[in-house]
């Protein structure tokens, strides 16, 4: 998500945007501002491999991973909807 242009500079300097083009509120420290970073980010930060499987019908577990589709997992979220149609989310988890 890249930020609007249209935001003045002062207003634009509360946000940061990485390579990604993942939008997070700037903060004043960087320790803090890691860490709002991955709280705020269901994806993990580095990755380089997604593996999707569907174990039912109503569920989506997507593996991400460091070091290629082999390399060690990074993230696991898994979505369950609450049937088959996937019509409607139950939860979202990452591990």
């Amino acid at each position: 998500m890249a930020l609007p242009v249209n935001l003045s500079q002062r207003e634009r300097d509360k946000f940061v945007e990485d390579i990604a083009g993942k939008v997070a509120v700037r903060g004043y420290d960087d320790a803090v501002f890691k860490q709002l970073q991955v709280i705020n980010s269901l994806t993990p930060s580095a990755y380089d491999s997604i593996t999707t499987s569907f174990p039912n019908s109503s569920t989506e577990v997507y593996v991400f991973k460091s070091g290629g589709v082999g390399g060690t997992t990074v993230s696991t979220i898994t979505v369950i909807y609450t049937d088959s149609t996937k019509e409607n989310l139950s939860s979202v988890v990452r591990t």
